[in-house]
């Protein structure tokens, strides 16, 4: 049953893509074109130097690729689902999900895909094969890479989540919905050129400075192991956190009916 009601979920994801297709070109169209403004940036900052801040050319494409990957993983799987779960709450419209018999936070966690994202998401695949051709890579660390992606989508999903779910007891979280976002993007630099406070910030508190190194420590075996396992540590407490808050938040809901 529960298998069933999440294949009709990705059914639905592709009607839409398909029904909506110039919305869907343009997504990815832009999708492409800031990410290609991210290279030709990193072209033009590495053209009269070898490194900035300790990091050479190609490290730091690798940096804003996994990045890319990460956000357009995010996109594909949890960012429509988001974008609908706000007004859901607000206008008391979560008596769909809540009678059927699968569990309310995974369903609304994967509502929908944003399927057009996943061309993005596959672009930015081939850039970074090229870019890791300079390291000894082998299939444990390509593993390992993979899972540290999984890792920094899920870290992303969580504080996107817990944002949302903000209107459960105030409306318009969407205020401050672009503040994820903007961190993520400044996680997106190298270290070396923020203030020592900033980078504790990112790092322990809200640790998007480890959801982007790790994918990379791990393909390039140049990480601390410490590290990786406050970030894993992290993001299971953060994951108990936020179920914990979405059933607390359903017994404040209030349907519509």
């Amino acid at each position: 049953m529960r298998i069933r009601v999440f294949r009709e979920l990705l059914k639905l994801s592709v009607r839409e893509f398909v029904i909506y297709r110039m919305t869907a070109t343009l997504t990815v169209l832009f999708g492409l074109m800031f990410y290609g403004i991210e290279l030709l940036a990193g072209v033009v900052y590495y053209q009269f130097t070898d490194s900035i801040m300790g990091m050479a050319r190609n490290d730091y494409m690798i940096l804003i690729t996994t990045a890319n990957i990460i956000q357009m993983g995010y996109q594909l799987l949890f960012v429509a689902s988001h974008e609908r779960l706000e007004d859901a709450i607000i206008e008391g419209e979560l008596d769909y999900a809540l009678i059927r018999p699968v569990n309310s936070f995974l369903y609304y966690a994967f509502q929908r895909m944003d399927i057009a994202s996943g061309v993005g998401l596959i672009v930015s695949v081939g850039f970074l094969s090229f870019f890791v051709q300079g390291y000894e890579v082998s299939g444990i660390r390509v593993i390992g890479y993979i899972v540290g992606i999984i890792l920094g989508i899920w870290m992303l999903f969580l504080v996107n989540h817990n944002i949302v779910m903000l209107s459960f007891w105030v409306e318009k979280s969407s205020k401050i919905s672009g503040i994820p976002e903007y961190l993520f993007e400044l996680a997106s630099r190298p270290r070396g050129i923020y203030p020592s406070i900033l980078v504790w910030l990112l790092s322990y508190i809200l640790p998007f400075f480890m959801a982007i190194n790790t994918p990379i420590e791990l393909i390039t075996d140049n990480g601390s192991k410490v590290g990786e396992v406050y970030y894993l540590v992290f993001l299971i407490i953060a994951s108990a956190i936020t179920y914990t808050l979405w059933n607390n938040g359903l017994k404040k809901y209030a349907s519509a009916n």
